[in-house]
C-alpha cells in the first residue's frame, strides 16, 4: 500500500519550493556579478599587460629608427621642456651616483618625434590603440606632460603635472604619460585608468664623464 502525504508534509514542501523559487532570482544576480567580476579581472590583467608591453618600447619613434640603424638610444632634444633637462654641450648636467657617469645627447640637435600612431615601434605608435576583451573597450593614449626639475644640493628630482597633455612635436617634453583605459560595454564612464610615465633617458648604455 502507497503512503500518501499528509497536509502537514503537503504544506512543508510548498514552503520549501517557495522558499527555493524566492532564492532563486538572488543565485542568479550573484552569479551574474561574478561573471562581471571575473571579466573586469581580465580585462585589468590585459590593460597591465598591455601598459608593460608598451612601456617596454622605445621611448620616441625617432630613437627607435636611430637604434635599428646602429646607434644607441641616447637623450633627445625636447622644445617645451625644463631647461634644466636641457643640453650642456653634448650632455646633460648630473651624473650616475658613485660611477660618476652621464648619459649624452646625439652629436646634432634631435627633436623627439610628434606623438602619432603611424607604427608601433616605439611608445608613440600606441597613441589611439584599442581593442575588445570580453565585455569591456581597452584604449590607449601617448602625450607629452609638463616636465619641471629642481635641484636640491646635490640630489636632482623631478616633478610633473598629469593633466593637459600635448602630443605635437613643439609642446614636446622629456615626459610621456601612457594611459590605459578600460570602458564596460555599453557605456561612456571608464571603469579604470591605468597610467604609465616614461623619461627621455636614453638607453642603458653610458659614456664616462
Amino acid at each position: 500500500m502507497r503512503r500518501a502525504f499528509t497536509i502537514i508534509e503537503l504544506l512543508v514542501s510548498i514552503v520549501v519550493i517557495g522558499i527555493a523559487l524566492m532564492s532563486l532570482p538572488l543565485a542568479i544576480e550573484q552569479s551574474a556579478k561574478s561573471g562581471e567580476v571575473a571579466s573586469m579581472q581580465d580585462s585589468y590583467y590585459k590593460a597591465y599587460s598591455l601598459l608593460k608591453e608598451i612601456s617596454s618600447k622605445p621611448w620616441d619613434a625617432k630613437s627607435a629608427t636611430l637604434y635599428l640603424d646602429g646607434n644607441n638610444s641616447l637623450f633627445l632634444d625636447v622644445t617645451n621642456g625644463d631647461n634644466t633637462l636641457s643640453r650642456v654641450g653634448n650632455a646633460r648636467i648630473g651624473s650616475f651616483y658613485p660611477d660618476n657617469t652621464m648619459r649624452i645627447f646625439y652629436p646634432n640637435q634631435t627633436l623627439a618625434s610628434q606623438i602619432s600612431s603611424t607604427n608601433q615601434n616605439s611608445i608613440d605608435g600606441f597613441n589611439g590603440f584599442s581593442e575588445s576583451v570580453a565585455n569591456t573597450a581597452l584604449s590607449t593614449s601617448v602625450d607629452y606632460v609638463p616636465d619641471s626639475a629642481a635641484r636640491n644640493s646635490d640630489i636632482e628630482y623631478t616633478t610633473w603635472n598629469i593633466s593637459d597633455g600635448q602630443t605635437s612635436q613643439t609642446n614636446s617634453t622629456n615626459l610621456k604619460r601612457i594611459k590605459v583605459t578600460i570602458t564596460k560595454q555599453n557605456s561612456k564612464t571608464p571603469a579604470a585608468n591605468l597610467a604609465y610615465f616614461s623619461s627621455n633617458i636614453g638607453s642603458n648604455s653610458v659614456a664616462l664623464k
